[in-house]
């Protein structure tokens, strides 16, 4: 059976199928959620802001085992150590 798109430039820009953006919940968007999301055609995000580094470090390592669709973290901007998180990317 044929999925019907919508075609926006949202699912461009990001390359998904689907115009939904899961919202990174904390302690509720981890690895699970938000592959199982970014599998669906949506924007899975995985919740950072409840996570210290290495736990980040891991989860970004299970988002990679569960899908290779795209996927967000969602990261504080005043997290103290916003700049590691980042170049963890």
């Amino acid at each position: 059976m044929t999925h019907p798109t919508l075609d926006t430039r949202l699912c461009e820009l990001v390359g998904i199928e689907y115009p939904i953006v899961q919202t990174g919940m904390g302690w509720v968007a981890g690895p699970r959620l938000a592959a199982a999301t970014s599998n669906a055609g949506g924007l899975g995000i995985l919740a950072a802001s409840t996570m210290d580094f290495d736990q980040l470090r891991a989860a970004i390592a299970e988002m990679k085992q569960r899908t290779t669709k795209p996927f967000g973290v969602n990261i504080r901007s005043d997290a103290p150590d916003a700049d590691a998180r980042i170049d963890l990317l």
